[in-house]
């Protein structure tokens, strides 16, 4: 098949996905306005679907999700649990809301405001295509076509429709609005569950039913793994990368659980080594070093910071490790879908997913893992939604924490999201969405690693006075005064980056003990002058010191500050071409300089207060 043949079945499959299947669900949604009325008089309280109510005790069976092949159960991880996430309970009035459900059942039982007495009767939405950012197309003619396809539009009612085809399925503010199920709406989480089982990992989880719940955000799932999980009581601590998201560090510390840094290369953590994770368990002494960690925190695809994806061979070798000293890991992966290097084209859906390096929930033979996911990098941070997947009895306690907490994430935000995801966009839609953001991001990354590296050297000119003898004629006359300068040139790199295997980051390493101004001692005053430098009027540009992700204060002290993080994904393409070359030209400059640049306090920055760097503004 020709390019432009091949363009234009894309074309039109997506087309009919994205343009004429949600054109007659808003038709059919016209239709049936008319009769919302009837659709409230038909409406009853108690109609809502209680889906919590078979979680009172356990989460939802998920096997329905799984391939027909059967699958062992997982392992009796039970003595992970912390001593609170023992304590928890059930919610008995949840446990209620089954009899609700009874048709005919007049539910007095429920503190629960009634649906007429919400003031939204409609939320509405336009949407990009899925395939807005298609770039491969070659033909005029396409991309023309591509470029005035209207936005998706969609509406979501109050009520449900009146003889709906499948219940199941609809999105009706009456019921995301209203006190619901902590693991997420029905038809948005059974959406999530469906695709992660049989499309993000391949139907390749080892073990039966692994349970999914939504989250509010990877930064609520790992806070509430860390509640099920860790006790600082009993010396708990946590296997990190040396550089890792502050975050995460943050959120360890305030519990009281110390961090074990783990070296890291350019795939990201390390086995071999005294300071890799081989190394660490085998020399670790219980009466010297107290309990050896039994909880492993990880970003391993598009590490942050260091944009490393970890291959699979090593995650065999760390999931070994893991089986071997008893070790849950607790895989945060928001950049799972940007792996960069893998393909010359967007690659058609089935493609994209099958190459892309898996997660460690593909090798999970135990349910040793327990897996964060986000909506934050797919679709919008301001979401703070995600969703959870691991072992049951895990999730199951996570789940327990959540009717303590937060309970279920915004109704509104779910409602959103399962429109888009389940009504319009479709599973098809969705992973190419994926796709086409993964060749965005690809297109920006290696925007930033161009610049670059045409500014990471200067040539550096060393000029060297000396005196050879004097040469006299016979007449005693000075015919050479002996004064030469002997000019000495090198190339000499300023800083070096590996280009990034997957994320939104580029992890620079700056050669600071190369300046001039440099003693040995003052690493950190010249890494403080180049950021303040880097940051002033005439570059504007701003990068994130590297000493806030050290995963402790020795590595903070010893190495972490010697980096900068480069972001390619937070300003749009014009902002980074000129803020990637002043990136550049800025470090040389601040290299010819014979002394620091002086600021008052009303221009400080505030990079000094030590406060300041330890808090995740930034992902």
């Amino acid at each position: 098949m020709s390019s432009v043949s091949h363009d234009l079945a894309f074309f039109l499959k997506h087309f009919v996905e994205c343009s004429v299947r949600p054109q007659l669900q808003l038709q059919l949604q016209l239709q049936l306005s008319t009769t919302s009325s009837l659709a409230e008089r038909n409406y009853n309280a108690n109609q809502l679907r209680p889906t919590a109510s078979e979680k009172m005790d356990k989460v939802e069976d998920n096997s329905k999700f799984l391939p027909v092949t059967p699958r062992p159960k997982p392992l009796d991880l039970s003595h992970h649990l912390s001593p609170l996430s023992r304590r928890f309970k059930p919610s008995k009035l949840k446990g209620l809301y089954k009899y609700g459900a009874i048709p005919g059942m007049a539910n007095l039982a429920g503190g629960m405001p009634h649906p007429s007495f919400f003031p939204f009767e409609t939320l509405s939405a336009s949407a990009l295509t899925s395939n807005h950012f298609t770039t491969s197309l070659h033909t005029t003619f396409l991309q023309l076509l591509v470029s005035i396809k209207k936005p998706s539009h969609f509406t979501i009612p109050k009520y449900p429709p009146p003889n709906s085809p499948d219940p199941s399925t609809d999105v009706y503010l009456a019921s995301a609005l209203q006190y619901g199920a902590c693991d997420g709406l029905p038809v948005l989480l059974d959406f999530v569950k469906d695709f992660a089982v049989n499309y993000q990992h391949q139907g390749k989880i080892p073990y039966d039913s692994p349970s999914v719940i939504l989250t509010c955000g990877n930064t609520d799932g790992f806070h509430k793994a860390l509640e099920v999980l860790a006790d600082p009581y009993r010396g708990d601590k946590i296997l990190m990368e040396k550089f890792v998201y502050s975050g995460a560090v943050n959120t360890v510390a305030c519990r009281g659980i110390d961090v074990v840094p783990v070296d890291v290369d350019k795939e990201g953590m390390i086995v071999e080594g005294d300071d890799g994770l081989q190394g660490i368990l085998e020399s670790w002494d219980v009466r010297r070093d107290g309990p050896r960690p039994h909880l492993l925190y990880t970003v391993t695809m598009g590490q942050n910071p260091t944009s490393g994806v970890l291959s699979l061979k090593r995650r065999k070798q760390i999931y070994a490790l893991c089986q071997k000293y008893d070790i849950i890991i607790l895989e945060d992966d928001p950049y799972w879908f940007l792996q960069y290097d893998l393909f010359t084209e967007v690659p058609d859906n089935d493609t994209f997913l099958s190459t892309l390096v898996p997660s460690y929930m593909t090798i999970d033979t135990d349910g040793r893992v327990v897996r964060f996911d986000t909506f934050s990098k797919t679709m919008a941070p301001g979401c703070r939604l995600g969703w959870i997947i691991g072992h049951p009895t895990i999730i199951d306690r996570v789940l327990k924490l959540s009717e303590l907490t937060t309970q279920m994430p915004s109704g509104a935000i779910q409602a959103l999201v399962a429109k888009l995801l389940v009504h319009t966009w479709t599973m098809s839609g969705w992973i190419t969405w994926l796709s086409l953001l993964r060749h965005q991001y690809e297109s920006r990354m290696n925007t930033l690693c161009i610049a670059l590296e045409a500014g990471k050297t200067v040539t550096m000119i060393h000029l060297k006075n000396i005196r050879l003898k004097e040469i006299v004629d016979q007449d005693g006359n000075v015919i050479d005064s002996g004064k030469y300068s002997l000019v000495h040139k090198a190339v000499k790199e300023l800083y070096e980056f590996e280009r990034p295997m997957g994320g939104m980051f580029v992890w620079v390493r700056v050669y600071f003990e190369i300046h001039r101004l440099y003693d040995g001692m003052n690493g950190r005053e010249i890494m403080k002058a180049l950021w303040d430098y880097l940051t002033g009027e005439e570059l504007r540009c701003l990068v994130c010191p590297g000493q806030v992700f050290g995963a402790n204060d020795e590595i903070e002290e010893r190495e972490a500050w010697k980096y900068f993080r480069l972001s390619f994904a937070a300003v749009d393409e014009t902002e980074l071409k000129r803020a990637s070359v002043a990136f550049g030209n800025g470090v040389k400059e601040f290299f010819e300089l014979q002394e620091f640049p002086k600021k008052g306090d009303e221009e400080s920055t505030g990079l000094n207060a030590e406060a300041d760097l330890r808090v995740p503004h930034f992902c």
